[in-house]
């Protein structure tokens, strides 16, 4: 477990992160792929649970990348909402070794046809590239999507 930092301290997550420059990138799944990353979410036994967003950024990260997901004792679940926070505005999931583009904004927009599942839980208004600059500059509104995530939730109950 890494520790990584947020509004509710120092709070630990699993090593998540892929590897990003070949197959054998010794770092995946490390530590030093979040060594710098921090959190909007809460902290609950010293470890992040419920929908997080989580900066990944590390001494071995060559980008950094936000993930929103639900975390459960630390653990991501898959799949995850992902945007590189360099380059184009963006957005991607990651599922469990794999990942894909939903949206580039300004080149193509996929994500009706592959991210479906993060429209019905979040809204249409995720996929917006008004959010994936918010990730950018910190202003990103992780409450007004953990109330819909609750909802889709208590709905699929």
């Amino acid at each position: 477990m890494c520790k990584i930092s947020g509004p509710e301290g120092p709070c630990r997550v699993e090593a998540f992160v892929w590897g990003e420059t070949t197959k054998n990138d010794e770092a995946r799944f490390t530590c030093k792929k979040l060594d710098r990353a921090t959190y909007v979410g809460h902290c609950v036994k010293g470890k992040l649970d419920g929908l997080s967003l989580v900066i990944a950024d590390g001494s071995k990260k060559l980008v950094k990348e936000a993930h929103i997901s639900y975390f459960d004792e630390g653990r991501i679940a898959y799949p995850t909402l992902t945007s590189f926070l360099a380059g184009d505005n963006n957005f991607g999931v990651m599922e469990k070794g794999r990942g894909y583009g939903c949206v580039y904004f300004g080149k193509w927009d996929k994500s009706s046809e592959r991210c479906g599942l993060f429209t019905e839980i979040y809204g249409k208004d995720i996929f917006t590239e008004s959010n994936a600059q918010k990730l950018r500059d910190g202003t990103f509104d992780l409450e007004h999507y953990r109330a819909k995530f609750l909802d889709f939730i208590q709905r699929k109950q």
